[in-house]
């Protein structure tokens, strides 16, 4: 009889640190634990949050009786990895110091596969992230842009994506790498993808498309350069407003889209406004990656927190029917993911990347 593998899973988002444990594929227990933005906003960095971090997990074990001497491997949420190859990796030093000192882009989740090194380090525990959203599977001609200094960067939601795509391809009883989708990953910052024939050819992170929740998303170019050089804002502050304090935050003072319907509902209509203006880039933006494969697309899948709203799927159906079906798989997936990944990795069922910088 084979070996129970305990594996704990870390996946720290902009303002929440979510930890589950699972016994194989099994989950034992989940737990949420959400922060004020104003503490998150008080780190001048990311990097200076990982101490913040390391303690709010120690505090996850000890609450929930646990202790990292019980478990066997740490699956990450993947961070955006410079030069980094699709698959599985085990996290080691220079993943960690590729992260804080060269990531591909500032997030959050960067912060992950830091946390779960410095967790199972002292222990001799294996930690392992995959599918990192800096991949770039992209075709060459989705990357240019209008300034050969600036090429479009296209990291996403990549565990969850690929996850909702296999099993949309399962529903449809056809293999993924013969199926095409558009996924709409939709929460404090919205990204987008196009799954054609097994491969991710054209992806828009939170920065190049629609604004969201917690996002400034695309900007007039000539307003955003006056605006960096008006004085009001330092680099760094800028940066904040544009990832993190931007979009909904930014107009209504919350990040939620339940708040928003709320205050929509009760006649507030500048909520109303931004909210509407909120779904119909969404929709411009998922219907332009169509465009990419002349509208074979056969099903654009929404996920991620906001597709639990009846509001905003049955707008997104209308404006969308055109194209394709809609799927609905609300909520985020990516820890079904890559517990899955770290497993095959644990048994050595799957190759297991070395980083090379």
């Amino acid at each position: 009889m084979s070996k129970d593998i305990m594996i704990l899973v870390i996946n720290l988002g902009s303002t929440s640190s979510k930890f589950a444990v699972y016994k194989n594929e099994t989950e034992l227990f989940r737990e949420s634990i959400d922060h004020e933005r104003e503490l998150i906003n008080s780190f001048p960095t990311r990097n200076d949050e990982i101490p913040f971090r390391i303690d709010i997990a120690n505090e996850f074990l000890k609450r929930n009786g646990y202790h990292m001497g019980e478990f066997d491997a740490i699956a990450a949420r993947a961070g955006n990895l410079a030069n980094a190859e699709a698959g599985t990796y085990i996290i080691d030093e220079a993943i960690c110091e590729s992260l804080k000192t060269r990531p591909a882009v500032q997030h959050a989740s960067n912060l992950c596969p830091i946390v779960a090194y410095e967790l199972g380090e002292p222990y001799g525990i294996p930690a392992y992230m995959c599918d990192a959203p800096s991949v770039d599977q992209r075709w060459p001609v989705f990357k240019v842009t209008g300034i050969p200094e600036i090429e479009k960067y296209g990291g996403v939601h990549s565990e969850n994506m690929f996850e909702v795509a296999e099993k949309t391809a399962e529903k449809l009883k056809k293999k993924y790498e013969n199926c095409s989708f558009v996924i709409a990953h939709m929460g404090g910052g919205i990204t987008y993808s196009l799954h054609y024939k097994g491969q991710v050819i054209d992806a828009y992170c939170d920065d190049a498309a629609s604004f969201s929740p917690e996002r400034a998303g695309i900007l007039p170019s000539v307003e955003l350069i006056e605006l960096c050089f008006s004085g009001k804002y330092t680099e760094e502050e800028l940066k904040r407003y544009m990832r993190g304090k931007g979009g909904l935050v930014a107009h209504l003072g919350t990040s939620d889209a339940r708040e928003v319907e709320k205050m929509a509902a009760e006649g507030n209509e500048y909520a109303a406004l931004i909210y509407d203006a909120l779904i119909y880039n969404v929709a411009k933006s998922i219907a332009s990656l169509a465009v990419d494969v002349g509208g074979d697309v056969d099903r654009i899948i929404l996920t991620g927190g906001i597709a639990h709203s009846k509001q905003v799927v049955n707008k997104l159906t209308e404006l969308l029917r055109f194209i394709a079906p809609l799927e609905i798989i609300p909520g985020e997936m990516e820890i079904k993911h890559i517990v899955g990944c770290t497993l095959k990795a644990f048994k050595n069922e799957i190759k297991v990347n070395r980083y090379k910088g």
